[in-house]
């Protein structure tokens, strides 16, 4: 019960940080009520997964969490199933990955130099980005995306065995 209370508390906190920054209540609280109100979804999924990335990240020292690197790393841990490890030798699988992951990377990098580096934003980019990944932009974006990564990927997946992965 009392993590319930200090969890409000915070979320009751960001909108009001959110206020204060300039952006309009009614949108804050709206767009809050509609990413709770998909709790369970893909994009609260994948935000907690890019922030268990950002952890490890952290944790190893390796490359810092929130370069360009960092940020890619993070989104691409957070845009990938683990059941669908096997499929980075299939540029069909691939491009929309990579399309997606680039796009979240640079809104990100935008986000963190902003100052506007929390969950609820991170939250509200997926949300954005998902719908934004049925658009024709993205599509032929895709396509461009897809002229120079479909050639790398099948260089993996000539040199490496990914069938432990497919459970086959």
């Amino acid at each position: 019960m009392k993590v319930d209370i200090i969890a409000r508390q915070k979320l009751m906190e960001e909108i009001e940080r959110l206020v204060d920054q300039g952006f309009d209540r009614e949108v804050v609280e709206e767009n809050f009520l509609d990413f709770m109100s998909g709790i369970g979804g893909k994009a609260v999924t994948q935000t907690v997964k890019g922030q268990m990335m950002k952890f490890v990240l952290d944790k190893l020292g390796i490359v810092d969490s929130n370069s360009f690197m960092g940020l890619a790393l993070r989104n691409t841990f957070a845009n990938l199933e683990f059941k669908d490890y096997g499929k980075l030798g299939d540029c069909a699988f691939v491009t929309p990955l990579l399309t997606k992951t680039i796009l979240e990377t640079f809104i990100d990098k935008m986000r963190v130099s902003a100052g506007m580096d929390s969950i609820l934003f991170t939250a509200l980019k997926e949300t954005l980005t998902e719908a934004g990944a049925n658009t024709e932009a993205f599509k032929s974006l895709e396509g461009y995306v897809a002229s120079f990564i479909c050639p790398i990927v099948k260089q993996i997946a000539d040199t490496f065995d990914l069938s432990a992965f497919t459970g086959k």
